[in-house]
């Protein structure tokens, strides 16, 4: 038990099958039902033995899901199965979240956590490798039949087939790998997690470039005064703007899509994709004319950004339970960071600033998408997430002498 749910869940919510079961949305719909079915077995027989801890910032998920299920009653024309789904996925997540964070807590270890990482970050980097050489073959196209590059050249996903949501995904990992690289130098160990970096500058998400710039240069400014040795800091830093400059040099046809955004911006318009989600976003207003306040719709209609989403989908109650959720899982992530360092606990720092700066980008993403109700992302983010806080409550509480259940 002490790897297999956390090494079985990254691996399976990763790599799931999407499209054994159809197009992607039927996919999308069995990975969410049959995930919940298995956190729900486990935390079945994790109850017979013991006591259930409630974080408190899951009752932050819990409230957002009341407020979103209370402006359903505006909404009672909505059948379709995906949508009944969306209505009720906060308590969905509550759940999985709650079972992980207490399966961590009692048998949780750090160490073994970001191995897995690690081992899952290798086999994504061979993913897309194989991918790339091979983008029709059968196993590919049962996880994604999103390509790698189009006539707007790269577009990597990965299995997680969207780029903004692979680069989401895999945001902490890579972050957590330049902080243990800076403060205890490089080993093989952190090689994939270098190798989804690459691939993260491949995306051509502008999400994603904009995270890293926003953590980079936090990153860099307060490393400047928290450690000591900024050598390798200085180092990276050197390294990683000649990689990108020659990567970028060496495949510019191969960056249409970033590019032409600042030509677009240059010329004092927007890109096509820019202004999908404007048009988009213009829909609010049948929202704000029909019920402001539990919002419309007569209508279904797909709204990618995610804070018109919740404006248009469940009015200014739904709104504000987004924001909620975004300000209370970063001030929760920068909790930990706090915590982790004012116990001492070297080994858990890399990481915890990973989910930090994970938590600190949802807004950026949000912009353009909410890669924390796609489901593949959604999971991989709350098992994780809840995974890294029990592992850290529980060290916490052994220096404390305060832990629940002895860890046997």
């Amino acid at each position: 038990m002490k790897s297999f749910f956390i090494t079985f869940s990254v691996f399976f919510i990763t790599f799931f099958p999407t499209y054994l079961f159809g197009g992607t949305s039927n996919g999308q719909i069995v990975l969410f039902l049959i995930y919940f079915i298995f956190v729900f077995f486990i935390g079945v027989c994790f109850l017979f033995k013991n006591r259930l801890i409630v974080p408190s910032i899951s009752l932050v998920y819990l409230l957002v899901g009341v407020m979103v299920l209370f402006t359903v009653i505006s909404k009672v024309d909505f059948v379709a199965v995906n949508l009944i789904i969306n209505h009720y996925r906060y308590f969905i997540y509550f759940f999985v979240f709650v079972i992980s964070y207490n399966i961590a807590y009692r048998y949780g270890d750090i160490k073994v956590f970001e191995s897995r990482l690690y081992f899952l970050a290798f086999f994504i980097s061979v993913f897309i490798i194989f991918q790339l050489v091979l983008p029709n073959s059968f196993l590919v196209r049962l996880i994604t039949h999103k390509p790698p590059f189009d006539f707007l050249g790269f577009r990597i996903g990965g299995p997680f087939e969207w780029s903004y949501i692979y680069a989401f995904s895999t945001f902490p990992i890579i972050v957590c790998a330049l902080d243990r690289f800076i403060r205890y130098g490089f080993s093989f160990f952190l090689f994939p997690a270098f190798l989804l970096l690459l691939f993260y500058f491949l995306s051509q998400s502008k999400a994603a470039y904009l995270s890293f710039i926003l953590f980079y240069c936090l990153y860099f400014l307060s490393s400047v005064y928290f450690i000591k040795n900024n050598r390798k800091l200085y180092f990276l830093s050197a390294v990683l703007f000649l990689a990108v400059t020659m990567l970028v040099l060496a495949n510019l046809d191969k960056f249409a899509h970033v590019i032409k955004f600042f030509v677009e911006i240059n010329n004092g318009s927007v890109d096509a994709s820019t202004q999908t989600r404007l048009n988009q976003m213009a829909n609010v207003k049948y929202s704000l004319e029909e019920n402001i306040l539990l919002g419309s719709p007569s209508k279904y209609l797909i709204i990618e950004n995610a804070f018109a989403h919740y404006l248009y989908n469940y009015g200014f109650i739904g709104f504000i339970g987004y924001c909620i959720f975004i300000v209370m899982n970063i001030i929760q992530s920068f909790i930990n960071v706090k915590n982790v360092y004012s116990y001492n606990l070297k080994e858990f720092l890399p990481l915890s600033i990973g989910y930090f700066f994970m938590n600190l980008t949802i807004p950026i993403y949000a912009l353009g998408s909410s890669p924390t109700d796609a489901n593949k992302s959604a999971y991989f983010y709350y098992v994780t997430f809840a995974f890294l806080l029990g592992c850290t409550r529980k060290e916490i509480d052994v220096i404390k002498g305060n832990v629940f259940y002895e860890n046997k």
